[in-house]
């Protein structure tokens, strides 16, 4: 087994546990910004009153969006919370609340991993739970706050299960089902999570899967029953993935999936390892590597022998049932095939986290029962702190993209606006073509940018200018594409929106494209013009607005106007 830290040192494993899961997701935390979903899921609380906010909550409960009232209660309570203190401003108070659910979910691991297998275990187990390479999501925030507290509510249960508080355990277990559907996964194998394996284990096990199954059937037939999009999307329709086509979708998922995960932890110390350079992610590797070598290394104590060996064997076999079994969900739409390996749609692996923890920790241990001498166990100890700074290294390098993407977004926002300076509430603004996404982990530009323009200007009424086109993705499994032709169709010689506008593009569907209030911005080369004169669609010609010379930008400042547009300190761009 792994080394058994002194009773003296307890408190120790604990702290640095909390320690490395804040730091190696939320060091930058004051220079992060808001992404992609979060300008939807996250953003409109910056406009709402407390009203509005209590009518979502009552919406949110009585319409189970996509099945996960729970997730999206946090994820709208929370951050309109934090903006009360501050608005846009108070960004940094949210993401710190937020980091408190994954520092949660680091304790959680390490005290359950250190009942069920021993402190030592526990304390390597939780270091690679927190540091899991698979999904980079972890400071996105609409991730952070729907599907982090799924695995909050999962680890609950398991503590509750192997503290033989069944009950307890099972409505935890249909908590996490409600926040979302993945994190529950690993509860499956609850029965299993002990270091000894004792007789009548298999009818118990098949009791456990008879009632967790009828509990996910419950939540579907509830979410089918009040007409959840995502469930009724199972019965054939042409946008989901049909009832026959899922048990072909689920077994590819568990084959692809875990091996995703798995190269996740031999690549990522790679990557780690070519960012060295960088005085962030050096000196990063360096200072885990000595605060987890500090824990270690003082009160070692090797267990040795087949009875350790077995329960490692065991504890394996189960991380490795969990790892496998937390891709049973992701069998639909963009979640198929679960073969991310950057940017946020890695969150499909978040369910294997806890699986591949175990496994993890246990191929690590292996060696550890059969070391002998001084000398093989600092060395040991010393790989096992290597590997695992590297992986909290590479957390750094997904933080630095997260960084970097909140700067490019400021300057894509500052060039489309400086285009525009004539800017009027019944303005529409066409992007032809789509930023270019310069950062593997996150993306500068995407579908969300139709309300981002919504909360940078509005007028004295309220009302705001509408954005279509950059990244949008036409359709299920399509990439993400510009403006396309499809959006409008022609009638009695004027231009409409068409039915293949996605519902959550801002425009007014009830009105044809206003002549001489459309703006046509083109992507060439390496940047954005304005185009004059006209354009047509469908054989129809629509009058776009001409550029008037010295025009001033007349609408008051939106909610996400100083963190898109507001100007650094010493600059004085002003839109």
């Amino acid at each position: 087994m792994p080394p058994t830290p002194d009773r003296r040192s307890v408190p120790w494993p604990t702290l640095l546990v909390a320690v490395i899961a804040w730091s190696a997701h939320f060091l930058f935390f004051r220079s992060f910004g808001l992404y992609e979903d979060d300008y939807f899921v996250v953003g409109r609380q910056l406009a709402w009153t407390w009203p509005q906010a209590w009518a979502w909550l009552i919406a949110t409960v009585r319409d189970l969006p996509q099945g996960r009232p729970i997730g999206f209660l946090i994820a709208h309570v929370l951050p309109f919370s934090c903006f009360q203190l501050g608005g846009i401003h108070a960004l940094p108070v949210l993401y710190l609340a937020a980091s408190a659910i994954v520092v949660l979910n680091a304790l959680l691991a390490h005290r359950l991993l250190s009942i069920v297998y021993g402190p030592s275990f526990g304390l390597l187990g939780a270091l690679v739970f927190t540091l899991y390479p698979a999904d980079t999501s972890h400071p996105f925030l609409t991730h952070l706050l729907v599907m982090q507290p799924s695995l909050t509510l999962v680890l609950l249960a398991l503590l509750a299960y192997v503290r033989r508080r069944r009950v307890l355990a099972y409505v935890l277990a249909a908590g996490s089902l409600l926040t979302y559907e993945s994190g529950v996964l690993a509860f499956f194998a609850a029965p299993l999570l002990s270091a000894t394996w004792e007789a009548g284990i298999v009818r118990r096990f098949v009791r456990h899967l008879a009632v967790l199954l009828a509990i996910v059937a419950a939540v579907l037939a509830l979410r089918v029953a009040v007409g959840e999009g995502r469930a009724a999307d199972l019965k054939g329709s042409d946008q989901g993935t049909r009832w026959s086509h899922v048990p072909a979708h689920v077994l590819q998922a568990l084959w692809t999936g875990p091996q995703v995960s798995l190269a996740a932890f031999a690549k990522r110390p790679v990557r780690a390892a070519r960012e060295a350079a960088d005085p962030n992610v050096g000196l990063g590797v360096a200072a885990a590597f000595a605060a987890i070598f500090a824990v270690l290394a003082p009160a070692a104590r090797f267990a040795a022998g087949v009875a350790a060996r077995r329960v490692l064997l065991r504890a394996g076999l189960t991380g490795f049932l969990m790892l496998v079994g937390g891709y049973a969900f992701e069998f639909s739409g963009y979640h198929f095939p679960p073969v991310y390996e950057v940017g946020r749609m890695t969150a499909v692996h978040m369910g294997a986290t806890l699986g591949a923890a175990i496994l993890v920790a246990s191929l690590l241990s292996l060696p550890w029962t059969a070391a002998r001498g001084r000398a093989a166990r600092l060395a040991l100890m010393a790989l096992t702190t290597l590997y695992l700074a590297s992986l909290f290294g590479f957390q750094l390098v997904v933080q630095r993209g997260f960084v970097r993407v909140a700067e490019l977004q400021r300057e894509y926002w500052w060039r489309i606006v400086g285009l525009v300076p004539d800017l009027a509430a019944d303005t529409v603004v066409i992007l032809m073509g789509s930023e270019p996404s310069r950062d593997e982990f996150i993306g500068t530009s995407s579908w969300a940018d139709t309300w981002v323009l919504a909360f940078l200007f509005h007028d004295a009424a309220g009302r705001s200018p509408f954005l279509v086109g950059g990244r949008v993705p036409l359709r299920r499994g399509a990439p993400e594409a510009g403006f396309d032709e499809s959006l409008l169709e022609a009638r009695e010689g004027r231009l409409w929106w068409s039915s293949a506008v996605p519902p959550w593009v801002r425009i007014d569907r009830q009105a044809p494209l206003p002549e001489g209030k459309v703006v046509v911005l083109e992507r060439r080369g390496s940047g954005w013009k304005r185009r004059k004169g006209s354009i047509t669609f469908h054989g129809v010609d629509i009058v776009l607005r001409p550029r008037r010379r010295g025009s001033i930008l007349r609408l008051v400042p939106g909610p996400l106007h100083d963190l898109l547009l507001a100007p650094a300190a010493g600059d004085g761009r002003a839109p």
